[in-house]
């Protein structure tokens, strides 16, 4: 493609990478729409996908969206993927059936003893925002937005189990 620097610079201005999501904020009725540009090394000409809620799935965009993003009016890009609440569900979601799985029933514990798994998990993610924001970091491979994401699913998977553990008596 003759123009394939041009399409590198547009990424690397906006900090946007090749198969990773960003979003797309637009100033019609559209909104923000959340993008990713796949690679095509085959013919060199890279595509531009949009995720769909309403189907839960990657659409193609086409060329076309891209060259508007690029150089039309009315668009700004946000690079850091931001997750919809129904991703953010399925995540939480995800981390309940593997806590189930994991320890099986729990129906035994007291609501005392939930209260203190609870706390032990936030307290996880107090060590993760630690370990990535303060300057005296002694166990650095437990900061890191990923891993305090993850702390953050677990507890309010446990949230949701206790819920359901109160909501049973």
């Amino acid at each position: 493609m003759k123009n394939k620097q041009l399409i590198q610079q547009f990424m690397e201005e906006n900090g946007i990478e090749f198969n990773k999501p960003f979003w797309v904020k637009t100033k019609n009725e559209i909104g923000m729409v959340k993008c990713r540009i796949i690679e095509d090394k085959k013919i060199g000409i890279p595509e531009t996908e949009y995720y769909s809620e309403k189907e839960e799935k990657w659409n193609v965009a086409g060329v076309m969206w891209l060259m508007l993003v690029m150089f039309g009016e009315g668009y700004e890009i946000i690079p850091q993927p931001m997750y919809t609440l129904t991703e953010i569900k399925n995540r939480i979601m995800g981390e309940v059936k593997k806590q189930k799985k994991q320890w099986g029933d729990e129906s035994e514990l007291t609501p005392h003893q939930w209260l203190g798994l609870i706390q032990e998990e936030v307290g996880e993610i107090a060590q993760s925002v630690n370990e990535t924001y303060l300057p005296n970091k002694t166990k650095s491979q437990l900061g890191g937005k990923e891993n305090i994401q993850a702390e953050i699913y677990q507890a309010a998977a446990l949230l949701i189990r206790f819920s359901e553990r109160i909501e049973g008596e």
